[in-house]
């Protein structure tokens, strides 16, 4: 494999690890995660991140209705 290659697949495992105990830690499908970022990478972090924000966001504004 040339380096390049070694370079993406590590990025890859790398951002399943991260996407897998982030998941973990705000009560989500870990396993869910690290297969979404097996698919697209770096993003699922960043993704995870934007999900629970929605999330919280959504709450907000659910308890405000009467």
């Amino acid at each position: 494999m040339d380096p390049t290659s070694i370079l993406i697949v590590g990025v890859f495992l790398g951002s399943m690890s991260i996407a897998g105990k982030l998941a973990r830690d705000m009560g989500r499908s870990q396993s869910h995660w690290a297969w979404t970022a097996a698919f697209i990478g770096p993003l699922a972090p960043a993704l995870l991140c934007l999900v629970a924000a929605a999330s919280v966001f959504r709450k907000a504004i659910g308890g405000c209705r009467a």
